[in-house]
C-alpha cells in the first residue's frame, strides 16, 4: 500500500510545518502537527475555517495524546482503549497549555480536545512514525462537500496543499462519531 518512503516523506513534510490531506477511514482528510501552530492556522486558513470549532488529533495509542490530555481516570482511560476500532472520536479533557485552535472554544469550565485513536493503517503508520498524533479535519473547504479523491482535493485546493496522499479510503460511511467522555453526550452520530 504505502512504501516506507511514502511514510518518511509524509512526516518530513509534517516535522517541516506542512499541510497534506490523505485519506481517513470514511473521507479525505487535511492534517499537520498539532503542536505547530503556524501549521494549524495555514490548515484553518485553507480550509476557511473558524478557530473556535476546534479540531480533531488521531493517534496510534493513547501514551501518544498525553502531551495534549489532561490526567485521566484510571476508567476513562480504559473506556477509551476499550473503543480503539469502534471509529469514535471523544472529547477529553485538556491540558491548560494546549491551543484554543486545537480545542476550540466551547461553553463549559473544563478545556476539552477531540482525541481518535485510529487503526486505520495509514494514519496508524503516520503516527508511529511521528511517534505523535496528527490533526485530522475533513479536506474540503468550509461549507462545502467532503471529498472521496484526490482528484475533489485538487479541485477545492488547488495547489495550496504540501503533499496529498493518494490511496483508498476506509470501510467508514461517514465521519466518526463525537462522544463526550465525561458526559457520555453523542454530539455527532455516524450514519
Amino acid at each position: 500500500m504505502y512504501s516506507n518512503w511514502h511514510i518518511r516523506h509524509a512526516v518530513k513534510i509534517i516535522r517541516e510545518g506542512g499541510v497534506f490531506a490523505y485519506p481517513t477511514e470514511s473521507v479525505f482528510g487535511l492534517g499537520c502537527d498539532p503542536s505547530n501552530l503556524t501549521a494549524i492556522r495555514h490548515l484553518l486558513a485553507l480550509k476557511n475555517r473558524p478557530y473556535n470549532k476546534g479540531l480533531i488529533i488521531v493517534a496510534a495509542n493513547i501514551e501518544q495524546a498525553e502531551p495534549f490530555l489532561a490526567p485521566l481516570s484510571l476508567s476513562l482511560h480504559a473506556q477509551i482503549q476499550n473503543s480503539v476500532g469502534q471509529h469514535i472520536t471523544w472529547l477529553l479533557p485538556a491540558k491548560d497549555e494546549v491551543s484554543k485552535l486545537i480545542c476550540g472554544e466551547f461553553p463549559g469550565k473544563t478545556k476539552k480536545i477531540a482525541l481518535r485513536i485510529t487503526t486505520f493503517p495509514l494514519i496508524k503508520a503516520l503516527c508511529e512514525h511521528l511517534n505523535s498524533p496528527i490533526v485530522s479535519t475533513s479536506a474540503n473547504l468550509s461549507g462545502r462537500n467532503m471529498t472521496y479523491s484526490p482528484l475533489q482535493i485538487r479541485l477545492q485546493f488547488k495547489t495550496k496543499l504540501d503533499l496529498i496522499l493518494n490511496g483508498q479510503l476506509g470501510q467508514q460511511k461517514s465521519p466518526s462519531e463525537i462522544r463526550d467522555a465525561l458526559t457520555g453526550k453523542i454530539l455527532r452520530t455516524k450514519i
